[in-house]
């Protein structure tokens, strides 16, 4: 938006502008994998040359946010698990199982349709993923896939029943979109 209107801004001002829209605003716009720290504002990149693809499947069913965390902060017990430094050698030594084994999201640990969610990942599983997680608070479901041909037969087996998409890791550049 800053080139399409020209409106000038500084990389400053428009990282001021994303972290007041929400904490996963300022990563997204960085090109390549970043690790985000403090409420996302802490940009640190990962030099990494991993290529890998995603299949997205969207329900028709969605998470509220707010209602999400308010979930989580009532659950007692609930070991959050920090798996950041693993998956980030990962990426940077290209080993796409030791990522894929290392995903976590606190959040499907508090899902409201756990059977559902299940359901949906043994579906990416059966059909190739070699890793599967809820995104953020939900509730769309990913896959990792390694390679072009794996994620298209997912995507040609799944695509009648799921809306779904396709996403491949371009991480190969070091730049930002600044």
């Amino acid at each position: 938006m800053n080139e399409l209107f020209d409106l000038k801004l500084s990389k400053e001002e428009i990282e001021h502008f994303g972290k007041s829209l929400g904490a996963d605003v300022v990563p997204c716009l960085y090109h390549g994998a970043m690790l985000a720290q403090g409420i996302g504002d802490e940009i640190v990149p990962i030099y990494a040359n991993l290529k890998y693809y995603l299949l997205i499947i969207k329900p028709q069913i969605s998470c509220d946010t707010k209602k999400m965390y308010e979930i989580l902060d009532r659950e007692n017990g609930i070991d959050q698990k920090d798996t950041s430094c693993t998956i980030i050698k990962a990426l940077e030594n290209q080993k796409i199982d030791l990522l894929a084994n290392q995903l976590y999201n606190v959040f499907e640990e508090t899902f409201p349709n756990k059977d559902w969610l299940q359901k949906m990942k043994e579906e990416l599983f059966e059909n190739g993923a070699v890793g599967s997680l809820l995104t953020g608070s939900g509730s769309c479901i990913y896959g990792i896939f390694k390679t072009k041909e794996a994620v298209k037969q997912a995507y040609e087996n799944l695509k009648n029943k799921h809306e779904i998409y396709i996403a491949i890791s371009d991480i190969s550049k070091k730049e930002d979109l600044f």
